[in-house]
């Protein structure tokens, strides 16, 4: 845990560290996907490791998390605590309100960090079926992503994603289809090095973004290994058209 003279000294910062990460969150017609790279970094950028950024530590529920990785850590030890010690969580409405009462006590102890959490719920959770999706803001407040605003993007990538979601992005778009065009924005960041904080690793299963599907009427579904390998191949293909459409404009 952070001394209570870190968290007083880190308080009389004026500036806010950056939220490093790239997570696509985005509510289909057919369920809700997250799409997120692998690099969890500190806030200075001197520390890193890749892992997994979108976790469900309970069923029917995935949270993903941008910002400094000291502060994702106590997000997941805050949920789990929660979870372990209390009845388990079955219903959307509890898991709302802990997710908001977790932001809020971070936002007080970690001031001058920027962090903020998608929250992805199981459409198994709600009488009409629909997988709903939530963004929170670091003190907390709530926004629901709905059909009018159907995808959110957090961390400090999101600026490289306009482009590709403002002209590609269609209301009728399933989680497949989805699911590739969030793969293909990961990738091309990392390509062409746009933003050092983001990344995938090199070994296995780190390699590769991070995809996560909460169909409607189901709980999470993961992409196999095959549908990875190729979801690769199709980016790696995309990636060198891309590349190669800027030399014929511009060289």
């Amino acid at each position: 845990m952070v001394s209570d003279s870190k968290q007083l000294k880190w308080g009389k910062l004026s500036s806010k560290l950056p939220n490093m990460t790239i997570i696509l969150g985005v509510k289909c017609i057919d369920g809700i996907v997250l799409v997120g790279d692998r690099k969890l970094s500190d806030s200075n950028k001197t520390d890193f490791s890749y892992g997994d950024k979108i976790t469900g530590e309970v069923e029917g529920f995935l949270t993903a998390f941008s910002g400094d990785k000291s502060v994702f850590d106590l997000f997941r030890i805050k949920l789990r605590e929660y979870t372990e010690l209390k009845q388990p969580i079955t219903r959307a409405d509890t898991m709302v309100l802990l997710v908001h009462q977790i932001m809020t006590e971070l936002n007080q102890a970690f001031r001058h960090y920027e962090f903020d959490v998608l929250l992805a719920i199981s459409g198994s959770k709600y009488l009409d079926g629909i997988s709903r999706l939530y963004y929170f803001f670091p003190d907390g407040r709530i926004e629901e992503i709905d059909n009018e605003k159907p995808y959110k993007c957090i961390g400090s990538g999101y600026t490289h994603s306009t482009i590709f979601l403002k002209k590609i992005w269609k209301n009728d778009m399933k989680m497949e289809e989805t699911a590739q065009l969030g793969y293909f924005i990961v990738k091309y960041i990392v390509k062409f090095k746009l933003d050092d904080s983001i990344g995938v690793g090199n070994n296995p299963p780190f390699h590769v973004p991070q995809i996560h599907y909460l169909p409607n009427n189901q709980n999470e579904k993961r992409l196999d290994d095959k549908k990875l390998e190729q979801f690769d191949l199709i980016t790696d293909e995309k990636l060198e058209k891309f590349e190669k459409s800027l030399n014929d404009v511009f060289v």
